[in-house]
């Protein structure tokens, strides 16, 4: 999801390009260092000292007019002299510096280049779960020439953590896009809809804890929707792709709104030229055809028929030309982690189908899946 700025929420594989391999490089930096509490109210703005200075909020924030309020109430690390004893995060440190360890070196620098990771520590379920921000309105106070950058994770996510996290975190995805608000049917059948990946959890042997590539799959997404803005994927022109412009492989523009996106939130000015998109599948489980038979056949074949073109990451890339983005850039991370091996597997298990192998048509030459990769890689001048 994706505030004001700009921002929001899964054999060994031949790699895209003859460098992918990552050679031995100095962590770039110390990842723990800025992975922090979340403060529990926002920075104050300086001409309200004297107001009362509100939680901070990544929706209001990112859906702030800056021509009728002020947008001054940014999100600040815990202050033990004036917020109290600070919560214990050493768990969510502990496993965005093992998920920190595992990422390619050119992924490890643009975190680096974050102001701040924050744990969210409120347990309000109003609030967003995972969130990326590239500022607008404010530089960094880290990196003093670019604009602020921050990622927030919800303590709560934590919470549903399996023994099997990555797979989990992908199927929770799924449900949230599909099963909501809940339908008694459609929950009974999402019950059969389910990735699988290996490894997940790491292995024993990596600097690793069992949710490290679960908690790498949500940094790398958040960060997409940040590298989405700051460097300006949406209107970049490229000569070394098969098109110049990422929006032309699946999409009619490039235009992305502003202002903070909500999970799964469909851009409806703009659907993928590419259908079924997940609009499609929401009318599906709606309309079950034949009325309550409870099997969903028409969203059987269109998610059948999403996975199989070779056109998507997920679900989730179809609802927007920077989710498609996000979500391709987020499987690239997982399948070139740093001193273990990638995600050798991913598949998706959808009701009355044998399972299909993501990670085959990821690889495949023939694809849009392996062209928009291939685009992310040449174009954002990457190894």
């Amino acid at each position: 999801m994706k505030p004001n700025a700009l921002i929001f929420s899964f054999g060994l594989i031949v790699p895209l390009c003859s460098v992918c391999q990552e050679v031995a490089a100095q962590t770039p930096c110390d990842i723990s260092s800025i992975v922090v509490p979340l403060a529990p109210t926002a920075r104050a703005p300086v001409t309200a000292a004297t107001a009362t200075i509100p939680p901070f909020d990544p929706v209001s924030y990112g859906e702030c007019n800056i021509s009728k309020a002020s947008c001054d109430y940014q999100p600040r690390p815990w202050d033990t002299n004036n917020d109290g004893p600070a919560p214990d995060i050493s768990n969510q440190v502990n496993d965005i510096a093992a998920a920190f360890s595992i990422a390619p070196v050119f992924f490890q620098q643009e975190l680096c280049s974050l102001d701040y990771i924050y744990i969210d520590t409120q347990t309000s379920s109003s609030r967003p779960q995972v969130w990326g921000l590239r500022e607008r309105l404010h530089k960094s106070l880290r990196q003093k020439t670019q604009q602020a950058k921050h990622i927030g994770i919800s303590q709560q996510v934590w919470n549903s953590m399996t023994s099997t996290p990555y797979a989990t975190y992908e199927t929770s995805i799924l449900n949230s896009l599909l099963n909501n608000p809940p339908l008694p049917s459609v929950t009974q059948w999402m019950g059969q809809l389910s990735y699988a990946a290996y490894p997940d959890p790491a292995p024993s042997s990596a600097p690793s804890t069992p949710n490290a590539i679960a908690v790498l799959a949500i940094l790398a997404h958040e960060m997409g929707h940040i590298l989405w803005w700051d460097k300006n994927v949406g209107i970049r022109t490229c000569v070394k792709a098969s098109q110049s412009r990422f929006s032309n492989y699946s999409w009619p523009s490039n235009q992305v709104a502003h202002g903070f996106h909500r999970l799964g939130q469909q851009d409806k000015q703009s659907r993928t030229t590419d259908r079924p998109d997940k609009d499609d599948v929401l009318l599906d489980l709606r309309f079950d055809n034949p009325p309550g038979s409870g099997n969903y056949p028409d969203a059987v074949a269109d998610l059948q028929t999403m996975y199989l073109s070779g056109n998507w990451a997920s679900l989730f890339a179809t609802v927007s030309v920077d989710e498609d983005f996000i979500e391709t850039y987020k499987l690239w991370i997982l399948t070139n982690t740093n001193n273990l091996g990638p995600i050798t597997s991913l598949h998706i298990n959808i009701p009355s189908l044998s399972a299909i192998d993501i990670l085959f048509r990821f690889n495949n030459t023939k694809t849009k899946l392996y062209a928009k990769t291939q685009w992310i890689q040449k174009c954002l001048s990457w190894p």
